[in-house]
């Protein structure tokens, strides 16, 4: 009995994180240069809207997917927190996009551990420190 508990206990906290990613990805990305905003949609999250002046600036990294391929991801940074996630995987016009955020300051490159992505995934703050790479 003790084991059914902890199987179904276990498999709503994996369910709930996975469904997690899909719910806080930004799905439609739109970038004013003209405005200096950038607008996020999320598949069931309303419609976020930041002007340029309000992000701190943003960073870049790189993560796997299931199959061992990497790919380029941009957080936005406002304060401690990472606000946005634009990712290759999911964006076919990721350079424009990149090429879009130019007049945002630039952060560095960001080596992701598990526990960072954790954070992220759950909102937390993270350390993020300027690199010149």
């Amino acid at each position: 009995m003790r084991s059914m508990h902890f199987n179904f206990a276990l498999s709503l906290i994996v369910t709930l994180l996975f469904s997690s990613v899909f719910v806080s990805n930004a799905n439609i990305i739109n970038i004013d240069v003209a405005n200096k905003t950038i607008s996020l949609k999320g598949l069931f999250a309303r419609k976020k809207l930041y002007a340029f002046d309000q992000i701190d600036g943003y960073i870049q990294t790189e993560q796997r997917d299931g199959a061992g391929s990497t790919y380029r991801v941009i957080y936005l940074v406002k304060g401690d927190k990472y606000i946005a996630r634009i990712t290759s995987f999911f964006c076919s016009n990721f350079g424009e996009l990149r090429e879009g955020l130019s007049d945002l300051k630039y952060l560095g490159f960001k080596h992701f551990n598990i526990i960072d992505s954790f954070k992220v995934l759950l909102g937390l703050p993270i350390y993020h420190q300027e690199s010149k790479f």
